[in-house]
């Protein structure tokens, strides 16, 4: 670090930190990208740090989401029972702080049981199945009640639940996934507490063996740094609809590696990202 700090590129960054999201160094995005691809989880390449706190991460991701399920509507943050997703006046409403919950409002929440598996797994098969069972097919029921008036724009899971330290099965986080998406609703893994190798893999969510775990990633605490990882499709058209006041931050940055599908513009783009294919002769 004291290396680092003697650097011109030290002091190049240093200069620019006031306002490195909206005119960074030119190699910053991508001295980011190189390094934060390392850790993508499965099927997702881009990347928003919010250099803040997994609350903060979080309620942008519950944003991004937003955002892309359906502009200018009232929608339902769905949530589990036991979870702990925050203390920011967002996330609290998506976890069980009934002490603070008391004297503040919350958004438009649902909060559904999580299945305790049984261990070990493989001795419980059969229950663990039929509780899961049960489960999915209630929250089945909730996301249906829901569409008419408040549609789930997105469910928001731990991979182990903060509140009581309990988990269910791998397979009911991949068929949750799957009710997830036929229901349209964006698939948000909450790893503030579990990733960074807390489990044996960098990401909790990894254990699940899923080639699409999820659409939004939330990362902080040990990771050093907060933010989220998501799909190109989910990167909004327009800059700054994710900016807020933290962005100029020095570790902040807005970060994709490929142009949104609904914006033909690349001039926000890394340079490794934005090289133009030679056209064929």
């Amino acid at each position: 670090m004291v290396n680092g700090i003697s650097t011109t590129a030290f002091d190049e960054y240093l200069l620019q930190k006031p306002s490195v999201q909206r005119y960074p160094p030119l190699d910053y995005y991508d001295n980011i990208r190189k390094i934060m691809s390392k850790l993508q989880p499965e099927g997702m390449t881009e990347i928003v740090l919010t250099g803040t706190s997994g609350a903060h991460a979080l309620e942008m991701a519950i944003r991004n989401a937003v955002l892309m399920f359906n502009k200018g509507s009232n929608v339902t943050i769905m949530t589990f029972e036991g979870a702990s997703n925050g203390r920011t006046l967002g996330t609290l409403g998506l976890s069980q702080e009934t002490r603070l919950l008391k004297s503040l409002p919350s958004i438009e929440t649902v909060s559904v049981p999580l299945p305790r598996a049984k261990l070990p797994v493989s001795r419980h098969e059969a229950e663990n199945e039929e509780s899961e069972s049960k489960a999915l097919k209630y929250i089945k029921s909730v996301l249906e009640s829901k569409m008419k008036d408040k549609p789930v724009a997105a469910i928001v899971v731990e991979p182990i639940q903060n509140r009581g330290n309990y988990f269910a099965t791998f397979n009911f986080y991949k068929n949750l996934r799957k009710l997830a998406k036929s229901y349209g609703s964006y698939f948000i893994i909450n790893e503030t507490h579990t990733g960074c190798g807390a489990t044996g893999k960098f990401w909790a969510s990894d254990l699940w063996g899923a080639k699409d775990p999820g659409d939004f990633l939330v990362f902080g605490k040990k990771c050093q740094v907060a933010g989220y990882f998501t799909k190109v499709e989910n990167r909004p058209s327009q800059s700054y609809e994710l900016a807020d006041s933290w962005n100029d931050v020095g570790w902040s940055c807005l970060l994709y590696t490929s142009p949104s599908p609904r914006d033909s513009c690349a001039s926000r783009m890394p340079s490794s990202a934005c090289k133009k294919k030679k056209k064929k002769k």
